[in-house]
């Protein structure tokens, strides 16, 4: 979850809601990369 939250900030999200949604929309990379 801080991964997904550091990942987020760096690419210029910064709200729950967006963080959320660059979350939904990469989970597989994510996965992968972990």
């Amino acid at each position: 979850m801080l991964l997904l939250a550091l990942c987020d900030m760096v690419c210029g999200v910064d709200d729950y809601v967006g963080i959320e949604a660059w979350g939904n929309e990469r989970i597989d990379w994510l996965r992968r990369l972990l």
